[in-house]
């Protein structure tokens, strides 16, 4: 079926909702236990309108991910400090989201995906040559240290009874990646 495009307050209302209830469940079941049944019995909506907004589960999943990255997009952000704050802030705002999306590097060929998108997005940020002095080591190596290690210290942290604060949380992650990263040099 086709999704709908231009779409109302409702439409976007309601597909809000369709991430909500999937990312929920993804959080209680895994996403291969998801199905398209599922999700629409948790947001109370029918079969047929998840098909008007969606290809299937994982256009779905990938959808969420996108409106995720694009909240952490700031061509004009330029200080990597601010940048992990940012997505530290963000985390405490969509925790639910972040903790579904983070978790899914166990499904195989989606999450590979999802963490290539990553590597790359770190790559064509700049920040590997913010934060690596001079050719210290392999860009690409380097954004995947980046991606993985702040991907781990967001699972930690929302894994957290009584988490530090974001700002403590991207201080931990910041001096982790240049410290990691600099050391990655130092063994080559």
């Amino acid at each position: 079926m086709a999704r709908l495009e231009n779409l109302t307050d409702r439409g976007l209302e309601t597909q809000q909702v369709f991430r909500d209830s999937f990312l929920a469940l993804v959080v209680e079941k895994g996403y291969d236990a998801v199905t398209v049944k599922d999700i629409t019995d948790r947001a109370g909506l029918e079969r047929t309108t998840f098909y008007l907004h969606f290809k299937g589960k994982e256009d779905l999943l990938v959808r969420a991910q996108t409106e995720l990255e694009q909240g952490l997009v700031d061509p004009s952000q330029n200080n990597d400090g601010q940048t992990i704050r940012r997505l530290f802030q963000m985390v405490a705002a969509k925790s639910l989201a972040f903790r579904a999306l983070l978790r899914l590097d166990t499904m195989g060929h989606v999450g590979k995906r999802m963490f290539e998108r990553s590597v790359r997005a770190v790559l064509a940020s700049g920040a590997v040559e913010r934060l690596v002095p001079g050719g210290l080591v392999n860009r690409e190596l380097a954004a995947i240290f980046i991606t993985s290690t702040l991907r781990s210290v967001v699972l930690w942290w929302v894994d957290q009874d009584q988490p530090p604060t974001p700002d403590e949380a991207a201080d931990t992650a910041l001096l982790l990646i240049t410290q990691g990263v600099r050391s990655l040099g130092k063994a080559e």
